[in-house]
């Protein structure tokens, strides 16, 4: 069986390094520490920008099938391996519950991925991340998958949010944050409150409007993105961000590496970068 070999074109010189453990340790983390957690997110984009286009079917965005490949979804685990807290939103666990979108929440039972395992084992992590729920609404399933994994469940929610729904989680046993003034989240005080509780690697999985607002309070340490070689269109799109301007955020090359083909018949580009905010 060969070896996927990606070409590394940044930082020079040019070298051929191998798809597996590519972000795992050597173009991983910081080395983060519970004072300041070091807050990741990674997403896989077209080259004109489309994260997620309009579902023919009208049941609202979707990733295209296209846009996928094993190879970026294999650096996607490995990114998710690497982290003690994950944090998702209200919209994922609905659209889980009804189908539309596959389970990420722990990495795959999967005899392929078994190192990823045992690497979280070699560095004292639990088999999966703990949960951050992000959620104005609270208006959520849980996902079965949560509790037969074990995983410890924390839902975040702002000041304003409907106090009977802040009590009905509460009930049910799991810690509710109220990190932010209105009733959206805000990535400041959700930040402080997981360095609090000793995290260190805080990845995030909770698309666009999770990305704004972590980037609006200079809480997003380093965006990983997949660049694939292909033109998506759509007059519905999503990209990136979804919030107001921003202007105080740029962002500095730390690694790009280049794959020829992947098992989608396209090419793509493997990008990490660091942000650097403005005084």
């Amino acid at each position: 069986m060969s070896i996927k070999r990606l070409l590394r074109l940044f930082p020079q010189p040019c070298a051929e390094y191998e798809l597996n453990n590519l972000y795992l340790g050597q173009h991983g983390w910081y080395q983060a520490s519970p004072e300041e957690p070091a807050v990741t997110a990674n997403f896989v984009s077209s080259l004109d920008g489309r994260i997620a286009i309009a579902s023919h079917t009208g049941s609202g965005m979707h990733l295209p099938d296209s846009l996928t490949s094993k190879e970026d979804f294999r650096l996607f685990l490995e990114l998710h391996a690497q982290a003690d807290c994950l944090v998702t939103h209200g919209a994922y666990l609905r659209n889980l519950a009804a189908g539309r979108l596959g389970n990420i929440l722990q990495l795959p039972d999967d005899p392929g991925f078994g190192d990823l395992y045992e690497w979280r084992r070699q560095h004292g992590l639990a088999p999966h991340p703990d949960i951050v729920i992000a959620s104005s609404s609270l208006d959520f399933p849980l996902h079965p998958s949560l509790k037969e994994s074990g995983q410890k469940i924390y839902i975040a929610t702002g000041q304003g949010t409907d106090r009977g729904l802040y009590d009905s989680w509460q009930q049910l046993g799991l810690e509710v944050l109220r990190v932010g003034q209105s009733v959206q989240v805000e990535g400041r005080p959700l930040v402080a409150e997981l360095a609090q509780r000793g995290y260190r690697n805080i990845y995030l999985i909770a698309g666009p409007k999770m990305l704004h607002t972590m980037v609006r309070d200079r809480q997003l340490h380093r965006l990983y993105l997949s660049v694939s070689h292909q033109l998506l269109g759509s007059r519905n799109f999503k990209t990136l961000l979804d919030g107001e301007e921003l202007s105080h955020c740029s962002l500095r090359l730390n690694s790009l590496f280049f794959d020829e083909s992947s098992d989608n018949g396209c090419g793509q580009f493997f990008t990490s970068f660091d942000c650097v905010y403005d005084e």
